[in-house]
């Protein structure tokens, strides 16, 4: 697990008002006991981004993106955990506070890649600001977070709320995608092991997931992508993870994919040594500084 080399900013929030869709939803944000193994945030109603800045800082940013099912975000292990990590190898990170689609909004289906779109664009508007390149803005999804940073990667041209403001002009496609044992296809029985790993009603899933399946998305205009699943995932098949890869290929879109032999799901940065997983985030470092994400190797 990463320690933090220095505290993160203070969140802000992307919207310039209320949320698309979240007028009418009176929420009370809540997060688990922080003593258990992960805490998890519910009762979204205001996204935010938090930013975690690196010491030295090279111009590359990628927006984080944690999963947790659709239900809830799982902010630490598979947020603020990472950011600080992706800080670390002088990658300016800014955790994604994103909505649920179980919780009420309308076009609950849409809610969360509003919140992706909205959050890319509104770090490309202040890039200078932040001393920040605009061409090089990525983001990292673990599980159903996976799943958002892809459908943010493939569906980037579909207009899913109105223009709010001077923000909206700008191109809400990211520049690269990291993305971990993620959910990928149509088909939410593929998705997953089994019905019984299916955590929220199967209409709402069912919308989510063949609104945008994005295996079926891919154009040769998806930016290089780095994957990474266990082979023994008994939460989400890996084979989710060889079939956006094999949809990347046929498209000549850039991609790597790793599959370890052991890790299971949400491994994220707290596997231990003795799993073959545990050997991913070197396997990343490697990849961004191949694609000039970052300036070097970095501890």
């Amino acid at each position: 697990m990463p320690s933090s080399a220095m505290p993160h900013s203070p969140a802000f929030p992307i919207w310039p008002g209320l949320a698309p869709g979240s007028r009418h939803v009176h929420l009370t944000e809540s997060v688990k006991d922080p003593s258990h193994v992960f805490s998890p945030v519910k009762g979204i109603s205001t996204p935010s981004l938090t930013p975690f800045f690196p010491e030295q800082a090279n111009g590359t940013t990628v927006i984080v993106l944690p999963g947790g099912a659709y239900t809830q975000l799982v902010f630490d292990k598979e947020g603020s955990e990472i950011a600080e990590w992706l800080s670390q190898q002088g990658i300016t990170a800014f955790l994604l506070k994103y909505r649920l689609p179980t919780e009420g909004h309308a076009d609950a289906h849409l809610v969360a890649l509003q919140d992706v779109q909205r959050a890319i664009r509104h770090v490309r508007a202040h890039a200078k600001a932040f001393g920040l390149n605009a061409a090089k803005i990525g983001v990292l999804g673990a599980s159903s977070g996976g799943h958002l940073a892809a459908s943010a990667g493939t569906a980037f041209l579909r207009q899913t709320y109105p223009m709010q403001d001077h923000i909206d002009e700008y191109s809400a496609r990211p520049d690269f995608m990291l993305l971990l044992y993620g959910a990928y296809t149509g088909n939410m029985y593929f998705s997953h092991a089994s019905r019984e790993q299916l955590f929220f009603p199967e209409n709402v899933k069912n919308r989510l997931y063949a609104e945008f399946p994005t295996t079926e998305q891919v154009t040769s205009t998806v930016p290089p992508t780095f994957m990474v699943a266990a082979g023994d995932d008994a939460k989400v098949s890996a084979e989710n993870s060889t079939a956006l890869f094999l949809a990347l290929r046929r498209a000549g879109v850039s991609a790597q994919l790793h599959v370890y032999h052991d890790g299971a799901h949400g491994f994220a940065l707290r596997a231990p040594a003795s799993q073959s997983i545990a050997a991913w985030p070197e396997a990343c470092k490697r990849w961004l500084l191949k694609h000039d994400l970052i300036s070097r190797q970095t501890p």
